[in-house]
C-alpha cells in the first residue's frame, strides 16, 4: 500500500502496482478516469 500526501486541484489520487499497465489505463478510460504518472506524483 501506498500514501501520498499533497494538495491539488480538487482531485483525489489511488495508487496501484499492477502487472498488466494497458488493460488498467483502458479500465479506467472506459469510466471516465485518467491516469497519471509517477512523475506528476513527484515520486520516482
Amino acid at each position: 500500500m501506498y500514501s501520498l500526501i499533497g494538495r491539488g486541484e480538487d482531485k483525489a489520487y489511488m495508487v496501484f502496482r499492477i502487472s498488466d499497465e494497458p488493460k488498467l489505463i483502458k479500465l479506467l478510460s472506459a469510466h471516465g478516469i485518467s491516469a497519471v504518472t509517477q512523475e506528476e506524483l513527484g515520486i520516482r
